[in-house]
């Protein structure tokens, strides 16, 4: 099979706004080859990230990304890598391409297991599928109470994991935020934050330090 194709879907919201919500809008790809369609998102800004795929290009190391994909044969895993690796030289100075990419490999993944009737775990080389735990993803509320009652709807539809972000952050009330909203997790779930940036001073949350109530351990942050 050659990749064929490939279409973006640029979603968005009637009116974006300021908010550190990337729901706002979203984008989609479309890869055919072979007869068959797989499907990927880009997380991250659309209109940016089809510009990467479309540009002219600028030198050497700065291609378009459409320049490794189309044409290219699809029909193994090892194949999805060497346009990885093709992306990853020919459009090193093109800022956006890691995130066009993102949304194309996932689509190419998708097809591939398509093509070859398999899982893509074990198209990835996994022996068997692990299950995997749900989170619910959600904004800080205005205020601790706010991020409070999150939490807690979060709880009553048996959600394990909850993680917050963005949202009023650099208000200095995530030190409030914190401690409610892992008394209402509970033992046993997982309690997340999601910064981009370092929150302001009076916004840091203090862990791994004598007498603090939470640690972090691969990026979440879990009660002591």
């Amino acid at each position: 099979m050659k990749i064929e194709a490939v279409d973006f879907f640029y979603l968005s919201m009637p009116e974006v706004t300021t908010e550190g919500d990337g729901s706002q809008d979203a984008l989609l790809v479309r890869v055919v080859a072979g007869g068959y369609i797989g499907w990927g998102e880009c997380e991250a800004s659309p209109l940016v990230s089809i510009a990467a795929f479309v540009c002219p290009m600028s030198h050497g190391a700065c291609r378009p990304v459409a320049a490794s994909v189309l044409g290219q044969p699809i029909d193994r895993p090892e194949d999805i890598q060497r346009i990885a690796a093709q992306i990853e030289l020919d459009s090193m100075d093109l800022l956006q391409a890691p995130h066009t990419w993102s949304g194309l490999e996932i689509a190419l993944w998708d097809l591939l297991g398509k093509a070859r009737a398999e899982p893509v775990w074990k198209l990835l080389g996994y022996r068997q599928c692990y299950r995997k735990l749900p989170y619910a993803s959600q904004l800080f509320g205005d205020s601790p109470a706010d991020t409070y009652r999150l939490a807690t709807a979060a709880r009553s539809k048996q959600f394990r994991a909850v993680k917050f972000g963005w949202g009023p952050i650099g208000r200095g009330e995530l030190n409030e935020a914190c401690p409610l909203v892992w008394g209402e997790a509970g033992g046993g779930s997982h309690f997340m934050l999601s910064f981009v940036d370092r929150p302001a001073e009076s916004d840091a949350v203090a862990v791994d330090e004598p007498g603090d109530p939470f640690r972090v351990r691969g990026g979440v942050v879990e009660a002591k």
